[in-house]
């Protein structure tokens, strides 16, 4: 790589050039960031949602510590072994994560019956729709049905009423038939 001898050492003019590159482009980023150098970093973030704030953080962080990787390896330091790859790694699951808050939520995967929660509703409060206690009478009429508080006080009723059993003849049978009879008070 080096030619020359062992009290001089030269440079191989690639080489210079190769630098030479890399101090043109630490000068160009020296000037991307020189704005974000002279604001006051609680101003810049108090007019920021928290959101953009998350992204100006993790985006400085990483930044901060690739430059950092990349001034290990010019140093002739193995990044890898160093706490800050896992630091980057870590940085790179943020930035994944405030990604993943930007994408569009997706509908629920279960879905309702709501006919069946209705009737299930319903029942446990005693309540039916007004639409379901019509039914149609012969002429095409609507006629309200019976509700089960209805059918319950009509059932009460003739339990109340005492009833007597009475036999009944009919014409041609040789056996008494048994009829319920309400007996009046």
């Amino acid at each position: 790589l080096f030619v020359g001898t062992e009290n001089s050492m030269e440079v191989p003019q690639e080489v210079k050039q190769s630098i030479d590159e890399f101090e043109g482009k630490i000068d160009d980023l020296e000037k991307l960031l020189q704005p974000i150098f002279d604001v006051d970093l609680q101003s810049l973030l108090s007019g920021l949602s928290a959101y953009e704030q998350a992204k100006l953080h993790v985006t400085m962080a990483y930044a901060l510590n690739t430059l950092f990787y990349m001034y290990l390896k010019t140093q002739g330091h193995s990044p890898s072994e160093h706490p800050v790859s896992q630091e980057i790694l870590r940085l790179k699951e943020y930035i994944g994560k405030l990604q993943e808050s930007t994408l569009p939520q997706q509908a629920p995967t279960t879905k309702i019956n709501k006919p069946a929660a209705e009737r299930v509703i319903a029942h446990g409060t005693g309540t039916k729709k007004e639409k379901k206690n019509e039914s149609m009478d012969v002429e095409g009429e609507k006629k309200p049905r019976w509700s089960a508080e209805k059918k319950r006080e009509e059932k009460n009723k003739r339990s109340q009423t005492p009833q007597k059993r009475t036999p009944q003849k009919s014409e041609g049978d040789k056996k008494p038939r048994y009829t319920n009879k309400q007996i009046k008070r």
